[in-house]
């Protein structure tokens, strides 16, 4: 809308209501992939953690079965 003013259009009220709406529905699109990114993400850390600790207790494992000593 800034650009139709400085271009010394007016804005009437359909023009100020599609520009109402279109913002509305970016800002709900772009919060809804917000946090589908978001979900990805935690999910993603929560599976690197866990491929961690199942590797920690491998190693731990290797150092403290029976029969290391010999």
């Amino acid at each position: 809308m800034k650009i139709m003013e400085e271009l010394g259009m007016t804005i009437g009220p359909y023009c100020y209501n599609y520009c109402i709406e279109t913002d509305k529905r970016r800002i709900k699109y772009s919060e809804h992939s917000l946090t589908n990114a978001a979900k990805e993400a935690r999910s993603s850390l929560k599976s690197a953690r866990k491929d961690q600790e199942e590797e920690n207790i491998n190693e731990e494992n290797q150092l403290y079965g029976a029969g290391i000593a010999d």
